[in-house]
């Protein structure tokens, strides 16, 4: 029939137009590959893949009634499974432990030092999703973060990268780092790459004299006098260059005769043009002390050029501390600050300020609240009197239960820098209490009267209870399905097998065109039926 005629060529246009748009989609994906040189092997075992989907797939549907529906979706998973095992590969660890997560002189640093505290870091330094390895509590640290979280990380860091999971603030501005917002979260070090300015007082060099040109191996030796303690020095390059893919580096050893420090800073992809900073961890140098400096140069495969002041004298700046509440406590691999205006993670505060209103709130917190006054969304029956308290945090392996002590002289808040305003429980003493919003998007517990409390935080999250009952009929119902089509499967003779519930799938795409057989076939009847009538 002319419906039939058409069925087909819809069938047969369908059939091309999917071939040649997945054609046209793994050129594609291969011109993209190559452009951006991914690895050959990589591309080569995406087109084996891509190419033997194609054919088994064709091969399938083509030949499904002699393969039978049972073994055609056995060869679909086998395809899939492959597929996916070539996927999967890619993001599976496949160097030495020992590279994999290296430890570096700061991951050691913030295991040695935080304690339970946080850390800031910078936007690609520590990446978020590294840090639980290690142990190390961050500001945006990767977990789902509630919108009060991310309005405070906007409100210090208006330009940060922000999502559900994890953020990424530029901290390296001074106003950034020294932010009243940061302290309230708890952050006791920031920490941010060795390729940008070293946040300190500098007195650059403005007029130079000549330059001088360096090879691997080459050394400087700079004579600072009178200058420690000190936080870096500025160098001046003639021009950038790229590195060619390659690390480079200068490394550093700064003594005054009694200590020395060892640092340095890698160049990747480029040199800077101009002048640059090399961080030092040097704050400990006695006030006043003459410092000798040497440089080392290795890696490069284009010599580097500097300014000099003088004939044979590089030009350079010392980069010192200040009065800025900051510290310069590591400089090899990356730059830590600890931050020593930061308030603990668990802290006791006595006075309470209520401000309902968000934006006002807010603007508070960034313009700085007494280290021992808290910010409430909501009115508390609560009466501040200032009274004392201390808090000690017993903190275990299991993120989802914290444990708080408290030993108070009067009525206060025990205040807990994490975002647990959703899906978190408190209890007092062993008694329910209510979670109190807190500092906007942290939380406090009222501590009614002066004693002793064990107060305990819990994750519980409000729809556990129905994810468990929903999988739970989810799998009664997928063991009923499969029961009762064993049994009817059992009734029609075949014993052991499973109905396969793919077999209607893939034969109702052939109904239409049994129908038309049997249209021919009614025509054709009632064709002859009316040629016997005539005669």
């Amino acid at each position: 029939t002319v419906q039939g005629v058409w069925e087909k060529r819809v069938r047969i246009v369908t059939i091309v137009g999917s071939t040649a748009l997945g054609l046209a989609t793994l050129a594609y994906t291969l011109r993209i590959g190559l452009a951006h040189d991914l690895d050959k092997s990589v591309l080569a075992k995406s087109m084996i893949v891509a190419a033997a989907s194609f054919i088994s797939v064709g091969a399938i549907w083509f030949g499904r009634h002699k393969l039978g529906a049972y073994k055609a979706v056995i060869g679909l998973i086998a395809v899939v499974g492959i597929e996916a095992w070539f996927f999967a590969s890619a993001y599976w660890p496949s160097t030495d432990e020992q590279f994999f997560y290296p430890e570096t002189p700061v991951h050691t640093f913030l295991q040695d030092e935080l304690d339970g505290e946080r850390a800031v870091t910078d936007v690609g330094t520590l990446w978020p999703g590294t840090n639980a390895f290690y142990g190390i509590q961050t500001v945006n640290g990767h977990a789902f973060h509630d919108n009060t979280y991310i309005d405070l990380i906007e409100a210090f860091a208006p330009n940060a990268f922000k999502s559900a999971t994890f953020n990424g603030p530029n901290i390296r501005e001074p106003e950034v780092m020294n932010s009243p917002i940061l302290d309230r979260l708890g952050a006791h070090i920031g920490a941010v790459a060795s390729d940008g300015r070293v946040i300190g007082a500098l007195d650059g060099v403005t007029e130079f004299s000549g330059e001088q040109e360096f090879t691997n191996g080459d050394e400087i030796e700079l004579q600072l006098e009178g200058v420690g303690p000190i936080r870096g020095i500025e160098l001046y390059s003639t021009e950038g260059f790229d590195t060619r893919g390659v690390f480079s580096e200068i490394t550093l050893t700064v003594t005054d005769g009694d200590q020395t420090v060892e640092t340095g800073r890698r160049f990747f992809r480029t040199f800077p043009n101009g002048h640059f900073h090399m961080p030092i961890h040097g704050e400990d140098f006695p006030a006043g002390a003459d410092l000798t400096v040497n440089l080392v140069f290795s890696g490069f495969e284009v010599n580097p050029t500097l300014f000099e002041m003088a004939p044979g004298e590089v030009a350079f700046a010392p980069i010192l501390p200040q009065d800025d509440g900051l510290r310069l406590v590591e400089s090899r691999t990356s730059v830590l600050y600890e931050r020593e205006n930061a308030l603990s993670r668990f802290r006791w505060a006595g006075d309470a300020i209520v401000v309902t209103d968000d934006s006002n709130r807010i603007a508070l917190l960034g313009s700085g609240v007494p280290a021992d006054t808290v910010l409430l969304t909501n009115p508390t029956e609560i009466e501040a009197v200032g009274a004392e308290g201390a808090v000690t945090p017993n903190l275990t392996s299991d993120h989802d239960v914290v444990n708080v002590s408290v030993s108070a002289d009067g009525p206060g808040w025990l205040v807990v820098a994490d975002s647990l305003q959703d899906s978190w429980v408190a209890e007092l003493n062993g008694e329910p209490v209510e979670l109190v919003d807190a500092d906007h998007a942290l939380v406090a517990v009222e501590i009614p009267e002066a004693g002793e409390y064990d107060v305990e935080l819990r994750y519980d999250p409000e729809f556990k209870m129905a994810g468990f009952v929903i999988s739970g009929f989810s799998v009664l119902g997928y063991l009923g399905l499969l029961g009762f089509f064993y049994k009817r499967r059992s009734k029609s003779g075949n014993d052991g097998e499973l109905l396969d519930l793919t077999e209607d799938f893939v034969d109702t795409f052939d109904d239409n065109e049994a129908h038309d057989v049997h249209d021919a076939a009614h025509t054709g009847s009632q064709k002859a039926d009316t040629g016997r009538s005539i005669n």
